[in-house]
């Protein structure tokens, strides 16, 4: 999101330079306006001081013109014509019928009919006067662009806030909260795109819930006929005697409690995956418990495997069925795929606590890490149904522990193979 401020800022400066250069171009493009009424203003004096010169005399134009620069913070200046700066000697000499020059840097060179000196007004440096104006001159630009840009920063801020508003919904629709709507009230909404983001989300909640519903419903529907698969398929077993079709009955009966047992798997991931779905929360030392039940994981699984924690005391809240469910299934995984070890160790920080689960398998490419807890996401042929499973395991994993307020995240194993840590936020019953 901050690209997108960063963006408009630029953007915004652009357009302000744009407008400033449009402007010049248009008041400044063919004439000065400003170069031209100074002008006339300095052949105006020019004229006064030449008809004082004429009529009165030398001393009392020159009198004058020193009250002039003295009352306006100037010096004035006389050159004879073999000590003027080159370029005005040279402007001079090429505009013999012009008798007064004002310079890029406000000097006003003058002379009079009679007199053969030049006379120069600048301003005078160590006026405070003239140190305040100069000083002016060059930080209202500063001042006009530092209000331009704070009014971009309450702009994009006021934009933001109002953005933050909707991402927030967003990021609470994609985490599988399908009720999760945009406020449409009039200081929160962004034009039109709160009632719009909502029309999306109810069709997309829509689409979903109907698609959850239908395979719910066919999960439920496939589990009696695959009890009649199972029960026949029993009965003739034990009725035919030709070895052959004991075989092929054999394998029939194998296949239905695959299917069977993918219904099961089926039927509880749509349970885990409502945002609705109940978790009973209770607070356990959870150093303790995993020592609790390391054993009968070890009896549920066929697999020992080597518990490390280095605390005694670690009370955070969790559903210890939920909980230990994920845990089996990714210790489980571990077993398909490890070679001799499968380490399980407990890693707290200020605020979460990781379950890592280790194993020396093969391990999992970098690639594969984002996908691999979609349902029925499988790496390749080394993790596939033939060594076990239905790609739903780590599904349900994910949304056990999204349940509980955490997460679960893939890396490489100090052990060689896969690492997945079951992240859980450190809580207290209040």
């Amino acid at each position: 999101m901050w690209r997108i401020f960063v963006e408009s800022l630029v953007g915004l400066i652009l357009l302000f330079a744009a407008s400033i250069y449009g402007y010049e171009y248009l008041i400044y493009g063919k004439t000065d306006p400003d170069l031209v009424d100074a002008n006339l203003r300095v052949e105006a004096f020019r004229d006064i001081m030449n008809h004082v010169s004429t009529n009165e005399s030398d001393e009392q134009a020159i009198e004058l013109m020193e009250l002039f620069a003295k009352k306006t913070h100037r010096l004035l200046e006389q050159y004879p014509q073999d000590k003027l700066p080159e370029a005005i000697s040279e402007y001079f000499k090429e505009n013999q019928d012009t008798h007064f020059l004002l310079n890029d840097d406000s000097h006003l060179w003058l002379k009079f009919d009679n007199n053969p000196n030049y006379f120069e007004l600048s301003d005078d440096p160590d006026s405070e006067l003239i140190k305040a104006i100069e000083f002016g001159n060059q930080v209202v630009w500063l001042f006009f662009l530092a209000s331009f840009v704070a009014f971009s920063f309450v702009l994009i801020w006021f934009l933001s806030r109002r953005l933050r508003v909707l991402e927030k919904t967003a990021m609470e629709f994609a985490s599988g909260n399908f009720t999760a709507r945009a406020s449409e009230r009039h200081w929160v909404r962004l034009g039109k795109l709160n009632r719009t983001f909502n029309r999306m989300a109810t069709k997309i909640a829509d689409l979903m819930i109907s698609n959850k519903a239908l395979t719910n419903a066919v999960a439920h529907e496939l589990r009696t006929p695959i009890f009649r698969i199972q029960w026949q398929s029993e009965i003739l077993l034990e009725q035919i005697k030709d070895p052959e079709a004991k075989k092929q009955l054999t394998s029939i009966i194998e296949d239905t409690e695959d299917m069977e047992k993918l219904v099961d798997e089926l039927l509880y991931y749509a349970r885990v995956e409502r945002p609705d779905a109940a978790i009973n929360l209770e607070t356990v030392n959870l150093v303790e418990w995993l020592k609790e039940n390391h054993a009968k994981w070890e009896h549920h699984i066929g697999q020992k495997f080597l518990l490390q924690t280095y605390q005694t005391e670690l009370p955070t809240q969790i559903d210890g069925f939920l909980l230990c469910r994920a845990l089996v299934n990714l210790v489980g995984n571990a077993k398909r795929y490890a070679k001799d070890a499968i380490v399980v160790k407990v890693v707290p920080d200020s605020d979460h606590i990781a379950i890592e689960v280790h194993d020396d398998g093969i391990g999992i490419d970098p690639e594969h890490w984002s996908m691999l807890f979609e349902p029925f996401y499988r790496v390749d042929k080394a993790r596939d149904r033939a060594s076990g499973g239905y790609g739903l395991g780590l599904a349900i994993v994910k949304h056990i522990m999204l349940r509980h307020g955490g997460d679960v995240e893939v890396s490489h194993s100090e052990l060689g193979g896969a690492c997945f840590s079951l992240i859980l936020p450190i809580r207290k019953e209040p």
